[in-house]
């Protein structure tokens, strides 16, 4: 949902304010958004959720590079379950 909806969305509507910075955006603000989701999960502490953030940039490269859902939702089931 957060990559294959909310990402392409949010670049789309900051490519408005600048073309050049919109990507880097949309992956700050969805990998933001991953690692918000995941605040209720057991032991949180700020660098469970600074690594769940950037667990959410990893994610957001291998969906940028392939423009597929699949190998984010497999990295995300194979490493992370």
């Amino acid at each position: 949902m957060i990559r294959g909806y909310l990402l392409p969305n949010i670049e789309n509507g900051l490519t408005i304010l600048s073309k050049q910075y919109a990507m880097l955006g949309a992956v700050i603000i969805t990998s933001g958004l991953f690692a918000l989701l995941h605040l209720s999960n057991p032991n949180v502490s700020f660098f469970t959720t600074l690594n769940t953030f950037l667990a959410g940039v990893w994610f957001t490269a291998a969906y940028i590079f392939t423009q597929r859902l699949g190998l984010a939702v497999g990295i995300h089931l194979g490493v992370f379950s």
